[in-house]
């Protein structure tokens, strides 16, 4: 969900912009988490939402599950 939040704020942000660029990169820290939550800018609303909803336990739910075993592995690879 975290991911999703951040997502929806890359446009503003440029991670993947600056994914190649480690001296940019280095500059996101988990405080820019706790910024999108508490800034006022309108533009951040559907992220702030996303992580209402992880801080209220209102997560995804699961749309399915696999259980492999190692033979299926080894035909994975």
């Amino acid at each position: 969900m975290i991911c999703d939040a951040l997502v929806e704020v890359n446009p503003y942000f440029k991670f993947v912009e600056n994914i190649n660029r480690p001296e940019e990169y280095m500059r996101y820290t988990d405080d820019l988490v706790k910024h999108i939550e508490v800034t006022k800018r309108h533009e951040f609303a559907g992220a702030q939402k996303i992580l209402r909803r992880l801080h209220t336990r209102e997560l995804y739910r699961c749309v399915g599950e696999v259980l492999l075993d190692h033979e299926k592995m080894r035909k994975m690879e």
